[in-house]
């Protein structure tokens, strides 16, 4: 796995957290009264945390500031619903992909709190670490070339008719199953798309495959954290099914991934 590290922010915009951690620890029973700082300087002489927040303006909100504060944080919740794509009978050829994002969840939360959106990088004592395009091939075997990954927001009446279009169903069953914000359920994809027979019109298969790539979508690359559904904006891209390789999909997927990080 290969990692980009910033030499040149140096040291003031670190966060250690394990650092903050066990100063806080150290710092108990003596000196309570003195405020955050003064508990700070008794860490090897040296403050903790970020000595210059000109960059980190968000410091303040973020999770570190939390853990100094001794306050208990929930358990990280992690949204994959990878293991969705086993309900479909084709879900076995994705596999490979599957094995790929399996995660700890005590190494993701370890590295999401070390996330900062300002910088789009992970802090830790000894500088900056970022995962970039170079690692999303090795990562989840998405290519990084190819057409850009992009959609354009649509109005509902536009998302309706696309539904129609791309997944062929009626006026009818678009505007029950499209939810206000134009998104659709993945039980209602699995339930109508998931079959496929042979005496099954071409037209027929290809809405199927549509649905399966929205599915797949929506529970992998561009997860989020609603867990049961997912934007039909998506249908943009898998309208012509000729051109769905062409897409740099590893580039998508990393820009979602820093936007949900942060």
């Amino acid at each position: 796995m290969y990692f980009e590290y910033n030499r040149t922010s140096g040291v003031n915009g670190v966060c250690n957290i394990q650092e903050m951690t066990q100063a806080r620890g150290r710092g108990r029973g003596r000196g309570r009264g003195r405020g955050r700082q003064a508990r700070q300087e008794e860490v090897d002489g040296e403050a903790v945390g970020p000595q210059n927040r000109s960059l980190l303006v968000d410091f303040r909100n973020h999770v570190a500031v939390d853990i100094w504060n001794g306050m208990k944080r929930p358990l990280l919740k992690l949204h994959s619903h990878g293991r969705n794509l086993k309900k479909w009978s084709i879900a076995e050829a994705n596999e490979r992909l599957l094995m790929r994002v399996r995660s700890s969840r005590v190494i993701l939360s370890a590295f999401v709190e070390r996330w900062h959106s300002e910088t789009n990088s992970f802090h830790f004592q000894f500088g900056e670490m970022t995962i970039t395009l170079d690692d999303v091939p090795h990562l989840v075997g998405l290519q990084v070339e190819g057409l850009a990954v992009h959609t354009v927001d649509k109005t509902r009446e536009e998302c309706l008719a696309m539904v129609q279009r791309c997944l062929g169903v009626t006026a009818d069953v678009a505007e029950n199953k499209v939810t206000t914000n134009n998104r659709v359920a993945f039980e209602w994809l699995l339930k109508t798309f998931s079959e496929v027979v042979d005496g099954d019109s071409e037209e027929r298969v290809d809405c199927c495959a549509r649905a399966y790539l929205l599915y797949l979508l929506g529970s992998t690359l561009f997860a989020d954290k609603t867990g049961t559904t997912v934007s039909v904006q998506f249908l943009t891209l898998l309208e012509d099914l000729g051109r769905v390789r062409d897409y740099a999909w590893g580039v998508g997927g990393l820009g979602h991934l820093y936007r949900q990080l942060g």
